[in-house]
């Protein structure tokens, strides 16, 4: 027989968990022990007892007192232990709106939707022992060396995870809304866009989040599916479709930090899955809440592109700079992330503007070395043969040249037109 206490228990935390109202209450009772004649009446006691929600003990109190409640125990106590042990259905977030997510009530519909198998699921989702060793097995790993200095690891899905994760980005993540300051891997918006409202000003502060991806582990992530409005076990699933714990075979002889080989030893959303990138603005969902406020709070303006922050102002936040950056950093860490403060950068009005690849002071422009860089190969290219000129071993070379004369062209275009003549007369 069902314990009528832990029946007590379980209705209080569904009844407090929205407003204090008939249909509200009805409606939250429901998905919790499904439909019952005598939750109508239930919730008719409680409105009658408290005129405003309760505080969780006394309501607790009145339902452990309650006799209707104890009546319908003894006379359901079958259904309602089932009920009990039943994951229970989570109302979709309003703010996703009247067209909501891509509905996944259980495991099995999850596993119906991605079109797996009994065999296949177990190969993505291991259970036994060994299952990281086995999740392993559907990336490759490539070591890329930084600009500035060291490595960064790229941690790409093969194919068939890719597809799977490609749906989960299509299928529940695309139609979720992000917050208006993330501009990097948003539909609409890039570089361009993120950099455009800090032109002309008399200070920019460029900060940068450390190892942004790593610092994103599982964790943090499976909160994200379960505020959709998945169960738990769906939440778990799709979590673990989407991180990933590096082998210590990767990172033990590689030239990573030993802070990032920590965070990589742990799941964490992996550099290179297509659902990383929109998951990690999801995360960063309240970081940006709070930075845009502060930012605010000083006559400033703030954009993110990925895990680079931008900050500009008037004359009067460029004499607080400095105090800023402490702000920003001590919220930063609150939220989970880390600012690399050697990358900081305060920029005045009479020196180089630059983030983002792109130089602010007046207008919109692309760094002079660049295009002279550019010009010099293509150039190059006319003079001699194309091939020596592609150092860096791209595989359709040609292709790389269009795109970043496209690229410069859609921020300069009288640069553009300079440079793509050039290129129609290499000798292909």
């Amino acid at each position: 027989m069902i314990d009528s206490r832990k029946l007590a228990s379980a209705v209080a935390i569904a009844l407090r968990r929205g407003s204090w109202d008939r249909d509200s209450l009805r409606s939250r009772a429901t998905l919790r022990l499904g439909r019952w004649k005598w939750l109508d009446s239930l919730v008719g006691r409680c409105l009658r007892a408290f005129g405003d929600k309760p505080a969780h003990a006394e309501l607790l109190r009145f339902l452990r007192t309650d006799a209707g409640l104890e009546a319908a125990c003894q006379r359901n106590s079958r259904k309602l232990r089932a009920a009990l042990l039943r994951e229970p259905a989570l109302p979709p977030p309003p703010w996703l709106g009247p067209g909501g997510i891509r509905e996944l009530p259980t495991l099995e519909s999850l596993r119906a939707w991605l079109g797996l198998t009994a065999a296949d699921w177990e190969w993505f989702l291991p259970s036994a022992c060994g299952a990281a060793a086995q999740q392993a097995a559907h990336y490759t790993f490539k070591f890329v060396p930084k600009r500035s200095s060291g490595v960064r690891l790229l941690e790409s899905p093969k194919a068939q995870l890719k597809s799977l994760q490609r749906e989960i980005l299509v299928g529940i993540l695309d139609g979720v809304p992000g917050h208006d300051a993330a501009h990097g891997f948003v539909a609409g918006r890039s570089h361009h866009s993120a950099a455009a409202p800090h032109v002309g000003r008399d200070v920019v502060v460029r900060m940068d989040l450390a190892h942004f991806f790593s610092t994103i582990n599982a964790a943090r992530v499976f909160p994200i599916f379960t505020a959709l409005g998945y169960r738990r076990s769906v939440a778990l699933a799709l979590t673990r479709l989407c991180t990933h714990r590096t082998p210590r075979n990767v990172t033990g002889t590689s030239a990573l930090a030993e802070p990032l080989k920590r965070l990589l030893d742990a799941p964490h959303l992996p550099q290179g899955a297509p659902t990383s990138p929109t998951l990690a603005n999801l995360v960063a969902y309240r970081l940006d809440c709070r930075l845009t406020a502060l930012a605010a709070a000083c006559g400033a303006t703030y954009t993110r592109y990925a895990d680079d922050l931008l900050f500009s102002g008037d004359a009067h936040f460029a004499r607080g700079a400095q105090r800023f950056i402490i702000s920003v950093a001590a919220t930063a860490l609150e939220e989970g992330f880390r600012v690399n403060h050697r990358k900081t950068r305060v920029m005045r009005r009479s020196t180089r503007q630059r983030a983002l690849g792109l130089v602010l002071n007046e207008k919109l422009n692309i760094d002079r070395r660049e295009y002279d860089r550019l010009k010099a190969i293509l150039t190059n290219c006319i003079r001699d043969n194309a091939a020596r000129q592609n150092l860096a071993q791209h595989p359709d070379f040609r292709a790389h040249l269009h795109g970043r004369v496209a690229y410069i062209a859609g921020i300069h275009p009288e640069k553009g037109v300079k440079l793509m003549a050039l290129l129609r007369r290499i000798p292909w």
